[in-house]
């Protein structure tokens, strides 16, 4: 359990309301330390923690520096969130249980990604990928057979769409983590359901990101209808790069 001493040192970080959530839930069991961090950031703080033997993420959602405007757009893009309050709290809890929520059915539909343990308001606890440390993120840690590694995203992302029934609507080289050479799709709270309004584009967007990528690593470049087309199901043969 938290150390109520090393609150003194989270104070500078956390409000108030984070501080004492943060102590409930390792009184709880949900887990034991924090022991470092992996992202500061102005909509949330990413760390490791203790959980006995093992290793989690806790993800904190920021409740006073968080960009409460490009939340609320994109959650009211997402037909499942249509019912939004205008409360600025309340969106970054939404926010929160939303990642929640996309990592379930990332779970259930056997992606590479990380299992989500518990959501209480602006506070997500997860598995860290990783054996003793986090993986890297691809932006930092090149695969060792790009083409292998990519065809491979492509299929997570044809997963994601097909039966997860969401598109992850961000994805850069920030959130697919390289994990032994596997990659695994994190930082989902802004991903949305297929139905929304501007999914399309929104799958355009990622598949024309990883591409860029791809590209640097090897020179070359995706067939990008064909992805999309392979992605969504239109066409069974994946050609993957332009010829």
């Amino acid at each position: 359990m938290i150390d109520k001493d090393k609150f003194k040192t989270y104070n500078e970080v956390f409000d108030n309301h984070t501080l004492r959530l943060l102590f409930e839930l390792s009184s709880k069991g949900y887990f034991d330390d924090l022991i470092s961090k992996i992202k500061v950031g102005k909509e949330s703080n990413i760390f490791i923690a203790t959980k006995g033997n093992e290793k989690v993420i806790v993800k904190i959602y920021l409740l006073n520096t968080s960009n409460f405007n490009k939340m609320k757009e994109y959650l009211l893009e997402d037909k499942r969130y249509s019912n939004l309050s205008n409360r600025k709290r309340q969106i970054v809890f939404t926010w929160a249980s939303r990642e929640f929520r996309n990592l379930n059915k990332m779970k259930t539909a056997n992606m590479n990604s990380p299992r989500p343990i518990y959501q209480k308001e602006n506070i997500l606890i997860m598995q860290m990928i990783g054996e003793n440390q986090a993986a890297p993120p691809l932006k930092d840690y090149w695969p060792l057979n790009p083409d292998d590694f990519f065809l491979k995203l492509i299929e997570e992302i044809k997963i994601m769409y097909q039966e997860a029934k969401i598109i992850h609507a961000d994805l850069s080289g920030f959130n697919v983590l390289n994990f032994n050479e596997e990659p695994y799709i994190i930082d989902v709270s802004q991903s949305l359901s297929i139905d929304s309004a501007n999914a399309t584009d929104y799958l355009i967007r990622d598949v024309e990101n990883i591409n860029l990528i791809y590209k640097k690593i090897t020179k070359k470049e995706f067939d990008i209808r064909n992805v999309l087309n392979y992605i969504v199901g239109k066409t069974k043969e994946l050609k993957f790069n332009k010829i």
